[in-house]
């Protein structure tokens, strides 16, 4: 069985259309990215917390152990959110 290719002559239509709108790409959400990345920072801290408390009074070692191996999340995160703010605290310098 052999395959056709298809080239750009064989459309219906030309693939040129022209753009009557503005493309303008130069938008900045990087205060945006900032700010979400503090929220999953801050929820991670409480979640870890929650896991550390309720499995040390339920004497659960396993929600105690999740609960500090939240802690990795919340440090790899929140260097994440610190890229953040750094880069915008000395972008102008």
């Amino acid at each position: 069985m052999s395959e056709k290719k298809i080239t750009n002559m064989e459309y219906d239509h030309d693939h040129d259309h022209e753009h009557h709108h503005d493309h303008q790409h130069n938008h900045d959400h990087s205060e945006l990215h900032e700010s979400k990345t503090r929220w999953v920072v801050i929820l991670t801290i409480g979640t870890m917390f929650l896991e550390i408390v309720f499995g040390y009074y339920s004497n659960s070692m396993a929600l105690t152990a999740e609960g500090w191996h939240m802690s990795t999340h919340v440090f790899a995160i929140g260097l994440t959110w610190l890229a953040y703010f750094f880069s915008r605290t000395y972008a102008t310098h």
